[in-house]
C-alpha cells in the first residue's frame, strides 16, 4: 500500500486529477495538490502513512468475513430449512 492508495480509500470522494494530486519526480510519490476547500488541510505524508496499519486490519477483517460467509449458512437458507 503507498501513499496514493492511502489517499484513495480516506478520501473516496476525492478526484484524483482535480480535487489531489500525486507525483513521482523520481524520488517517491508526494502530494503535489491538495483542495483545502473540499479536502480541509492537507495531511502530511507521515500521517497517511500512519493510516496504513489501521486501513490493512480493516482489509483483514473484510477478508475473514467474507471467508465466513461461505462457511455458514445465511439466515433464509436457515429460515427455509425450518
Amino acid at each position: 500500500m503507498n501513499l496514493a492508495n492511502v489517499i484513495q480509500l480516506l478520501y473516496p470522494e476525492a478526484s484524483m486529477f482535480y480535487d489531489i494530486q500525486i507525483q513521482d519526480d523520481g524520488e517517491g510519490l508526494y502530494i503535489s495538490h491538495w483542495n483545502e476547500k473540499l479536502h480541509g488541510p492537507k495531511p502530511t505524508e507521515k500521517e497517511l502513512l500512519d493510516k496504513i496499519p489501521e486501513l490493512q486490519a480493516q482489509f483483514d477483517l473484510i477478508a475473514v468475513l467474507r471467508s465466513r460467509e461461505n462457511e455458514y449458512p445465511t439466515t433464509d437458507e436457515l429460515i427455509v430449512a425450518l
